[in-house]
């Protein structure tokens, strides 16, 4: 449920960023980070896409010396749009188990989880952490985004929409492993990042041979 959002917050970035007026660029700054927000309701780790639009309002700023007074003003769109999914949460936990039952929905109960996590055995988190790996390298996941990382490092395509889509693979990453218990299903936070960066990857390897690798392991990760 939350990875669509985590990609409608990507796309409405890069949409601000294209081609909008200033007014069309504030309003889809503001739902960029709505949706980044939203993301992180459903799971609390899915930060990647709000990672991804603040990365790349950065690098935007500092790659084509924009003034400091814009790129406050879309930092601020962005934080707005973050906020307003979180008060409205808030809003609607006052009609019910109120601000403290929110906290512990959305973070409480996993610090409660902390406890046990790191004071019992960790033979069955090894496990688990096997089979996860196992997983990430089997469905190609794994080598695709070693691939699609190497493409893009060896064509020096580090823009800041390639240092964005870093950003918000490092997040997703770390989310993966704060998570603790390495269920297989973690790796689902980790597919726009992924999907994106081949993505990438594919579009800058003009060579052929690039190209073709790419394409040869997304056709086999299918």
């Amino acid at each position: 449920v939350g990875v669509p959002l985590v990609l409608l917050a990507v796309v409405l970035a890069v949409a601000a960023l294209d081609r909008a007026p200033p007014a069309a660029r504030a309003r889809l700054l503001v739902a960029s980070g709505a949706a980044g927000a939203a993301a992180m309701l459903v799971k609390q780790n899915l930060a990647d896409g709000l990672v991804f639009a603040l990365v790349l309002l950065v690098g935007g700023a500092l790659s084509s010396h924009t003034g400091v007074r814009r790129a406050a003003g879309e930092l601020s769109r962005l934080a707005l749009g973050a906020a307003l999914p979180f008060v409205g949460a808030l809003g609607w936990s006052l009609t019910g188990t109120g601000a403290r039952g929110l906290w512990y929905a959305l973070y409480g109960f996993r610090i409660a989880a902390a406890g046990p996590l790191f004071t019992g055995s960790s033979s069955a988190q090894t496990v688990r952490l096997d089979e996860l790996l196992r997983s990430a390298v089997t469905s190609g996941m794994a080598v695709l985004l070693v691939v699609s990382v190497l493409v893009l490092l060896f064509r020096r395509d580090l823009g800041p929409r390639t240092l964005a889509l870093l950003a918000m693979l490092a997040t997703a990453l770390v989310g993966v492993a704060g998570g603790g218990y390495y269920w297989p299903h973690y790796l689902v936070g980790v597919v726009p990042a992924c999907s994106l960066l081949a993505g990438r990857a594919a579009g800058v390897a003009r060579a052929r041979p690039y190209a073709a690798l790419v394409a040869g392991v997304v056709a086999a990760t299918m």
